[in-house]
């Protein structure tokens, strides 16, 4: 499909919006993962599983687009590099996403107050800057009680916020697993003499993301109330964060992290997150 062609069909899509929503749920993106590598070149994808997949759907992966001409079992033969994207390589069990051409977009959404239920389909994906966002972020979670309530939009890219509209996860004395698409986790309550843990996401694909990791509590003092983080983290060049190494361990204290393949000066290094 010619990217005009895409854009009026996500403009259309839009516009059709404020009907179809009384009358019609919100979609997800169907997703898989590849079961085998992909080559630049190569006009069929293996994948896990196909049972949502339909010739004229678009499939995409790593930041490329793909049109489905036909559907074999797990095997999909596709027209590579559409919708203004560049057909590239894809390693085995890099993840899928795939749905009709009007449930991608080609611009990123509006920074700010969202509602998960208004959206048409989620994730949304901006297939020219591989931005993938949700509405979820603006929830708490502790122990007791684990809230995903929308409100503000997050993205697997950096992207400018102002301080009023910056997603944020309130974390109330829990450990956290972080989704690609967090920006902020903020630790509203520590436990005495408690140390929780903030695990990462792979930094892989998320060149220039940043999120913060602070503490809001006042609870915290150093050697007894600790944030520790664990993943692949760079604290300056050549030096990495090992497990168990605490990363904030004062009150107010506040850690940002870039990911990408690269450190902030520029050095080449492994995808991993780097703190400044």
């Amino acid at each position: 499909m010619h990217k005009k062609t895409f854009a009026r069909f996500a403009l259309i899509a839009s516009l059709m919006l404020g009907s179809a929503l009384e009358v019609a749920a919100q979609a997800t993106l169907n997703q898989t993962t590849l079961s085998a590598g992909v080559t630049r070149t190569a006009g069929v994808v293996q994948v896990t599983s196909a049972s949502t997949m339909a010739a004229g759907d678009i499939l995409y992966v790593d930041r490329e687009a793909m049109a489905i001409r036909a559907v074999s079992g797990t095997t999909i033969t596709v027209s590579r590099g559409r919708e203004g994207t560049l057909a590239t390589a894809h390693a085995t069990r890099a993840v899928v996403y795939s749905g009709v051409p009007t449930r991608f977009y080609n611009s990123d959404p509006p920074y700010g107050r969202c509602t998960a239920s208004a959206q048409p389909v989620l994730p949304y994906i901006n297939v020219v800057t591989g931005g993938i966002f949700s509405c979820r972020l603006s929830g708490t979670i502790n122990t007791a009680t684990s809230s995903t309530d929308p409100g503000l939009w997050g993205g697997t890219q950096l992207f400018v916020h102002a301080p009023s509209v910056l997603p944020r996860r309130i974390v109330q004395d829990a450990d956290y697993t972080m989704t690609p698409d967090d920006v902020v986790i903020a630790f509203t309550s520590i436990g005495s003499a408690a140390t929780r843990t903030v695990t990462l996401p792979a930094a892989t694909g998320m060149p220039g993301k940043i999120i913060y990791i602070q503490d809001e509590s006042g609870q915290m003092s150093a050697g007894v109330n600790s944030i520790f983080a664990t993943g692949t983290i760079n604290l300056v060049i050549g030096t990495t964060l090992t497990a168990g190494t605490g990363i904030i361990s004062t009150n107010f204290g506040i850690i940002r992290l870039r990911a990408g393949c690269a450190t902030p000066n520029g050095v080449v290094n492994s995808c991993s997150w780097y703190s400044w």
